[in-house]
């Protein structure tokens, strides 16, 4: 663009997209997963993908599937990251999809998918493909009109914030479709692997990913603004022959540990203690282990105005008790209705109403009581044993001080008990047990409530250094 003095001015175009653009696209600002090293195992997967995985093409058929039950057509369609092939091949002619967006954060995982369109190029859909991050989706706000991801979101740090982008790419009543793996995936190997490293290593490290849990799935739609949520669970259960068939398939799947803090190395002998306890815990008779796999689908859409909504709270203008009070009489009703038409009317009967009396009813049986059994004399109980009670340590006392312990030394006792420690000790000392009376005094004239004291007392000479009762 250019004005009349020939300088040249640069135009931008305001775009809305689905991320904010806040200058930090960095990562996420909770940190659970290594997006970098998932990018990576994604890599590898696309290598060792198996086009015939039974796992991966029944979630994705099952996932896709949910087209059929909907009328509606969506000509434009984003798929997320995951099993974007099997995705691809399951969709076929479903949906009325015309345009597909293939998106995944691995560029080898997209060239697979693009080297793959060449068999698939009899259904007549304009594929195109783009290397993105889910966290961070580079699509303009209300531009497709079905996002589907399958077994893709379960690796995302924001995991509400990558549906939340998905909500606003989506165009008024637009679907959203995904499959992410549910909390009881993977149970067996969790539990072998903790029991490995409480045995081998004396500790428990994270060795799977936390996954939500079914009751979670709900929130998530709703938390995201998603219309009309559903959420429905399928469990897979599949078989291998040993442990490391199963670390091999999820290599292949592109599932493994991708945790931020992981222990990034293994002990061979605590793997080696892993699969043999999960051999020995879950076998199958023929000698196979299983390993579930739980699959959570949900299914959420942007809200339109033509899309029904539930009433607003406070706005009934009927009480339930007013229902239950209505239908209560008609249905009673009813019942006097029925009763008096089959009595009266014979056209309405199957078969007019019989006029023979009825069968008598059988005699009564009664039952004599069987005889109690004999009485058993009780016994007497038994006495009750002496308890003998250990008398509680003695207590010694001087002039009103407790004394806990074998008494010091003379020389560090005052002397006649008036609390000097200066002067010479006295040559006897009286200490007097526990059962003192209170309120001073002692036997023999000490202090100056002086009365016969009724229990022993004990005499320590300083001279002979012996204590005397």
């Amino acid at each position: 663009m250019y004005r009349p003095n020939g300088n040249l001015v640069r135009s931008f175009v305001r775009r809305s997209f689905c991320t904010v653009a806040d200058g930090n696209l960095d990562t996420s600002k909770v940190q659970i997963f290594d997006r970098h090293l998932k990018r990576k195992q994604r890599d590898r997967a696309a290598w060792l993908l198996n086009r015939k995985d039974s796992l991966v093409n029944t979630v994705a058929d099952n996932l896709v599937d949910r087209l059929e039950d909907v009328k509606k057509t969506f000509p434009s369609a984003l798929c997320l990251g995951g099993s974007l092939e099997a995705i691809r091949r399951s969709v076929g002619g479903r949906g009325g999809i015309e345009k597909l967006i293939m998106m995944d954060s691995s560029y080898d995982m997209v060239k697979l998918c693009k080297d793959a369109e060449k068999d698939l190029s009899s259904d007549n859909i304009e594929t195109s493909f783009m290397v993105a991050d889910e966290e961070f989706l580079p699509v303009k706000e209300s531009s497709v009109d079905l996002v589907i991801s399958c077994l893709g979101l379960h690796w995302t740090n924001d995991l509400p914030g990558a549906m939340i982008q998905s909500r606003l790419a989506l165009k008024p009543d637009g679907l959203f479709l995904a499959a992410i793996f549910g909390g009881e995936t993977l149970k067996e190997l969790r539990i072998a692997c903790t029991i490995a490293h409480m045995e081998r290593e004396g500790g428990v490290s994270p060795r799977i990913s936390p996954l939500a849990q079914v009751r979670d799935a709900g929130n998530l739609l709703t938390r995201a603004g998603f219309t009309l949520p559903g959420v429905d669970v399928d469990e897979y259960q599949v078989r291998y022959n040993s442990a490391l068939e199963l670390i091999e398939h999820l290599r292949a799947m592109g599932e493994t540990n991708a945790l931020v803090n992981r222990v990034k190395f293994l002990k061979k002998d605590t793997a080696l203690a892993a699969a043999a306890v999960y051999e020995s815990m879950f076998a199958a008779e023929d000698g196979t282990i299983p390993a579930t796999f739980q699959v959570i689908y949900m299914t959420g859409w942007r809200e339109h105005e033509s899309q029904q909504k539930a009433k607003r709270r406070g706005s009934a203008t009927v009480s339930f008790k007013d229902i239950q009070k209505e239908f209560g009489v008609t249905a009673a009703a009813v019942d006097n209705l029925t009763g008096s038409l089959c009595s009266t009317c014979t056209p309405l009967c199957s078969s007019p109403p019989s006029t023979a009396k009825p069968p008598p009813s059988p005699p009564a049986v009664t039952f004599k009581p069987l005889p109690s059994p004999p009485a058993v004399p009780s016994r007497p109980p038994p006495s009750p044993k002496p308890v003998h009670k250990a008398p509680p340590p003695p207590r010694f006392y001087y002039f009103d001080s407790p004394l806990d312990v074998v008494p010091p030394p003379p020389t560090y006792i005052s002397s006649g008990g008036s609390g000097n420690n200066h002067g010479p000790p006295s040559p006897r000392f009286v200490y007097f047990p526990s059962t003192q009376p209170a309120g001073g005094g002692g036997p023999g004239g000490f202090g100056q409530n002086s009365y016969p004291y009724p229990y022993p007392y004990y005499m320590y000479d300083s001279k002979a250094a012996s204590w005397s009762a």
